[in-house]
């Protein structure tokens, strides 16, 4: 992705503030790999159901949108927002 598409779903309203952070962390130049939120999501991943669960206690919405990353639409729903700003 580019700079200007990624630029484009961080401007959507069509994501979660969560749903972005995780774009975000998916880019080095966007999202420092030593900060607390590519941390937690690096945690996410690698949880399974059980602990992630148990991380969406008090991380719901990041939860959610790993969840909708690997097991939903999400990473197509981007994709067809960035397609648009190609």
């Amino acid at each position: 992705m580019t700079g200007r598409q990624i630029g484009k779903i961080m401007r959507s309203h069509k994501f979660t503030r969560a749903e972005k952070q995780l774009l975000e962390c998916q880019y080095p130049e966007q999202c420092h790999p030593g900060n607390f939120t590519a941390k937690l999501f690096e945690a996410i991943h690698a949880a399974d159901e059980h602990n992630r669960d148990l991380l969406a206690m008090g991380f719901e919405l990041q939860v959610a949108a790993v969840r909708s990353w690997t097991l939903g639409n999400l990473r197509e729903r981007m994709e067809a927002e960035a397609d648009e700003a190609a």
